[in-house]
């Protein structure tokens, strides 16, 4: 098992034809690299008593969430991840919540989700090389544009 720090944890929801992303302010946290078979992975996060409800909510439901997360430094590409809350723990300011995990999107391309929508708004040239950098540098919204289509993923 590999361990490492979790800095920051996003979680997406659908409410409709919208994904919200919820940043999740936590106090502490880690995600452990099982290297099982299946390829899983569990988040161990304290975080505030304010996102109880979500949390609870996805809890009762057994219900699959996706989420983002960044691990040892804040600066590191965001990973996406579909997982299930197994436990939560009521601290005495906080929770503790525990999540098993399983990378996400991991057959798509971000890089080619960027160059395809460039090249359908019509860049070329030098022009599509800096547009390209600059979206890429945008990790959080292309985060959110995966989130969306595992979703519509999903629904079929």
């Amino acid at each position: 098992m590999k361990t490492f720090r979790l800095v920051r944890l996003s979680l997406f929801q659908k409410d409709g034809d919208t994904i919200e992303m919820h940043e999740i302010k936590m106090k502490e946290g880690l995600i452990i690299n099982r290297e099982e078979p299946d390829r899983s992975w569990l988040l161990d996060a304290v975080i505030p008593t304010e996102y109880e409800d979500i949390i609870h909510e996805w809890e009762r439901h057994e219900e699959e969430m996706l989420m983002e997360a960044v691990i040892t430094h804040p600066d590191n590409a965001p990973a996406l991840l579909r997982g299930v809350v197994k436990k939560t723990t009521r601290l005495e300011h906080s929770l503790g919540v525990l999540i098993q995990a399983y990378m996400a999107g991991k057959d798509e391309n971000i890089t080619e989700l960027i160059l395809k929508e460039l090249i359908t708004e019509g860049y070329e040239g030098d022009r599509l090389m800096e547009e390209f950098h600059e979206r890429k540098n945008d990790q959080r919204s292309w985060s959110k544009a995966m989130a969306a289509r595992l979703y519509s993923r999903q629904e079929k």
